[in-house]
């Protein structure tokens, strides 16, 4: 007797290996997104090589968050206006120094 096609048996469950590189692909694409975005956001211009490595220890620590970006901001630009409101301006190294 014919079966229909509906019945027919499904393809065999991966294997843990493929599962393992699916995962750890996943995590790869993951982590290339975060890097693009912190590219585009301008985290990651050129700058001069102590910079890089202590932006690079933040975002280790803080992980991809506003407080990595607040961090690496206060690195690579000290001076600029972090924060305007009616109060007045802080820089990020103000900002930076205020809550770490």
């Amino acid at each position: 007797m014919n079966t229909p096609a509906s019945d027919a048996t499904s393809p065999p469950a991966p294997s843990p290996a493929a599962r393992f590189a699916a995962a750890r692909r996943e995590k790869l694409a993951a982590k290339a997104f975060t890097a693009r975005t912190l590219i585009a956001s301008g985290m990651f211009a050129p700058q001069r090589p102590d910079r890089v490595a202590r932006s690079l220890r933040a975002i280790r620590r803080w992980g991809p968050t506003m407080a990595a970006g607040y961090t690496v901001s206060a690195i690579n630009y000290p001076d600029a206006p972090a924060i305007v409101d009616e109060l007045g301006t802080l820089t990020f190294d103000e900002v930076d120094r205020r809550t770490n």
